[in-house]
């Protein structure tokens, strides 16, 4: 599978209580009972707007809800298993279950559960950016016993950012250069960051940068004849909505 937009992914209102277990209610996941052998899963490109709790979440259970095991009670395992980029726009959001990205196995199979039909996770790499930084093995939980072979690294976005005008020492607001706001300010590790975001939201037509404190704040109908002077801050237009060609720098991903 390729190319998967996940839309306002606010899962942890439910991973508190359901479904039970440490995989929450992750981006890609399940708790998993069926008797089944999973075996060369791909999944590349899969992209999460706004704050998640959890990137992956595959937990084998033979006791799970819906389970399918075998006569014996076995669970199949999950093998070879890819994700080629995974990107999340904003940090993991830890709520009221507080779930993490997790992998784990059936701690105890059923008697004569052996090989493939003992209920492992072998051979996992996953590859994905969050907020800004790179998917890290620290933010998994992996309980040893049941998975091996699990890899972990950055990946890098197949949709090249384009150029946003900057207009250096430029603010907006509703009451001048723009129509909306779309939020509140949030923080961000860099103004590429802060575009990025603004990219990411086909609703967003501009942020404006606070450079001393690292806020990014996104706008829509933005003017950039109505921009006011404003120092420490830096307004990068998105291309579509650039109505005036500027003469100042650029910042492109």
């Amino acid at each position: 599978m390729d190319t998967v937009h996940v839309i306002h992914n606010h899962n942890w209102v439910s991973s508190d209580t359901d479904p039970s277990g440490p995989s929450g209610q992750c981006t890609v996941g399940a708790v998993y009972g069926s008797g089944s052998v999973k075996r060369g899963l791909r999944l590349s490109n899969i992209f999460a707007e706004t704050a998640t709790s959890c990137a992956v979440g595959l937990q084998i259970n033979k006791q799970a809800f819906n389970r399918h095991t075998t006569p014996s009670g076995c669970v199949g395992s999950i093998i070879d298993t890819r994700i080629d980029g995974i990107f999340f726009d904003e940090p993991f959001f830890l709520h009221q279950g507080g779930y993490t990205t997790y992998l784990g196995g059936e701690a105890s199979p059923s008697s004569g559960c052996t090989g493939e039909l003992s209920g492992r996770i072998d051979g996992f790499a996953v590859a994905g950016t969050v907020d800004g930084r790179p998917l890290a093995s620290s933010d998994f939980t992996v309980p040893s016993g049941t998975v091996s072979g699990v890899t972990v690294g950055t990946a890098v976005d197949p949709h090249p950012l384009p150029t946003y005008t900057l207009y250096s020492g430029r603010n907006c607001d509703t009451s001048q250069g723009a129509v909306a706001e779309l939020g509140s300010g949030f923080a961000v590790s860099s103004a590429t960051q802060c575009v990025r975001r603004c990219h990411s939201d086909w609703s967003c037509d501009c942020v404006v940068f606070d450079t001393a404190g690292s806020i990014c704040f996104k706008k829509r109908g933005c003017d950039p004849t109505n921009f006011y002077a404003s120092t420490g801050y830096d307004a990068y237009v998105r291309p579509a909505a650039a109505e005036v060609p500027a003469t100042v720098q650029v910042v492109s991903g």
